[in-house]
């Protein structure tokens, strides 16, 4: 206890307050015969009957009385063929420790008195009491690895020194029992009392859940690690904080909204450039004019080139500039290819004009089946005829 303290004073207070024959095997009774700290029975149990919890209490009841009466039967005829005078598990562990006890040797101080030791542990065994000072065969009533020492020393059998509960005839007494079979409902007795109305229950919202309540450290999968308290780290984008099922990035490894950016100020580009070139001459050829319509070429392909995403089909307002029919006289004629999603009859964004409206240099409100948001690349200088 003063270890636990030391380690953590909490746990001690906690602990110090319940009676240490209820968790400390140095104070448990002799009488159960059991070392076992765990709620095993319960557990299995309760894994039992996992597939009748949800139904009504009586058929729930009906289904529990033929598992068990059929497991009873079925535990009963496999003893019976059973060959050996001690239950089969204890018998394999009584095996193992006889083979752990190969490295102890006992000394006689007495006629069924010995000391056992291996150089690093000793223990006194009285064959008489079947006792240990270890304290297993006192609490489980299975001769230790000392104690199997002691009685091989003394020319003996350890199954003839295991406490009477573990041989076949004691496991047969305890399935001599049986549970009776039962008519059916139509053949029971009928009380006169009042029949029990169920009870008025009200449905909670949501689904009724099914699973057993779990310890908060218990692991939901036993067969499966846990991945609690780990960092998730994204195959697409490589970064922390999500899986690549939700991952927002694209091709390019960027977000919906980085991606809204980099075509937005791309555009901006182009306006400009369209800009600067619409207020030279046009019969006047700059030194710079032929880099500034290169460049206007390169911004024209690349915002083309760009992914788009769809926003579904349906009759609605475009934002922005849909596909529409136009022709112009300068870089491209004819149906100006859009960057973006939805096609309609709309106005064309750039120098000239289509069907539809266009003022200047700007993007007008399209109509037509689809939501898009695009930019025509049929950019030109001079006059056009639409």
């Amino acid at each position: 206890m003063e270890y636990l303290k030391g380690l953590d004073e909490k746990a001690w207070k906690w602990l110090s307050k319940i009676p240490a024959k209820q968790w400390c095997k140095a104070y448990f009774t002799k009488r159960v015969l059991s070392d076992c700290l765990v709620n095993n029975i319960s557990e299995l149990f309760n894994a039992m009957i996992l597939p009748t919890r949800d139904k009504p209490i009586l058929s729930m009841l009906e289904w529990i009385r033929v598992r068990l009466m059929t497991r009873l039967h079925t535990k009963r005829i496999g003893m019976e063929k059973y060959g050996g005078s001690v239950c089969p598990n204890v018998q394999d562990k009584l095996e193992k420790l006889k083979m752990e006890s190969r490295s102890f040797s006992a000394m006689p101080s007495g006629r069924f008195k010995y000391e056992v030791d291996n150089s690093y542990e000793r223990h006194v065994v009285d064959l008489t009491k079947k006792e240990c000072s270890c304290r297993i065969w006192d609490l489980t009533g299975i001769p230790c690895k000392h104690g199997v020492a002691a009685i091989y020393k003394n020319l003996e059998h350890p199954e003839d020194y295991l406490h009477d509960c573990y041989l076949k005839e004691a496991y047969l007494d305890v399935y001599s029992e049986i549970i009776h079979p039962m008519p059916g409902q139509d053949e029971w007795i009928k009380s006169g009392h009042l029949p029990p109305q169920p009870p008025h229950v009200l449905r909670p919202p949501g689904r009724p859940k099914k699973l057993r309540r779990r310890d908060p450290d218990e692991p939901r999968n036993p067969h499966k690690v846990s991945r609690m308290n780990r960092q998730i780290k994204c195959g697409k984008c490589n970064k922390v904080g999500h899986n690549s099922r939700s991952c927002n990035a694209g091709i390019t490894g960027e977000t919906a909204w980085q991606r809204r950016q980099r075509l937005k100020h791309k555009e901006e580009v182009l306006q400009q450039l369209i800009k600067d070139i619409h207020h030279h001459n046009p019969h006047h050829h700059s030194p710079n004019h032929h880099s500034q319509q290169q460049q206007l070429v390169s911004v024209r392909d690349s915002i083309t080139r760009g992914a788009g995403s769809s926003a579904g089909r349906g009759r609605g307002a475009g934002s922005g500039v849909g596909r529409g029919r136009s022709a112009t006289s300068g870089v491209g004629r004819g149906r100006g290819a859009t960057n973006g999603v939805g096609s309609g009859r709309g106005a064309t964004s750039g120098v000239g004009s289509g069907r539809g409206a266009t003022s200047g240099v700007g993007s007008g409100a399209s109509r037509g089946r689809g939501a898009g948001m695009g930019l025509t690349s049929d950019a030109g200088m001079g006059s056009t005829s639409g």
